[in-house]
C-alpha cells in the first residue's frame, strides 16, 4: 500500500506482515520533516535500501505491520522562508494518517 500527502487525515487498514510505503514529496524550499511513528511495536520502519536517493525535502519510508493495534504516522512541512524577515505567506502543512493493523 502506498500513502501520500493526499491521504492525510485518513485511516488505512493493514494486516500483520503487510507493508506500507509513505511518500511525502517536498522541496528544498518546502521540506517535509520530523516523521514520527506513535507505535513502533505495531508498525516498524524498515531500513532504507542502500543507494536510494531521496529528492531534497521529501520523505520516503517503508513500514511493516508487526502486531495488531493502531499507529499514527505524522510529519510537518515548514517552508524555509517562514524564518526570513519578512516571512513568506506560504502556510505550514501537517500530515497524519492512522494505521489500523489487524491479525488478518
Amino acid at each position: 500500500m502506498v500513502v501520500t500527502a493526499n491521504d492525510a487525515g485518513t485511516t488505512v487498514q493493514l494486516t500483520v506482515g503487510q507493508t506500507l510505503t509513505l511518500i511525502l514529496t517536498g522541496s528544498a524550499a518546502i521540506p517535509w520533516r520530523g516523521l514520527s511513528n506513535s507505535a513502533p511495536a505495531v508498525l516498524r520502519q524498515l531500513p532504507s535500501p542502500l543507494g536510494v536517493l531521496q529528492p531534497l525535502g521529501s520523505i520516503r519510508a517503508v513500514f511493516q505491520a508487526l502486531a495488531p493495534g493502531t499507529a499514527r504516522l505524522s510529519a510537518a512541512s515548514v517552508p524555509s522562508c517562514l524564518s526570513q524577515i519578512p516571512a513568506c505567506a506560504v502556510p505550514e502543512r501537517s500530515f497524519s494518517v492512522l494505521v489500523d493493523v489487524t491479525a488478518g
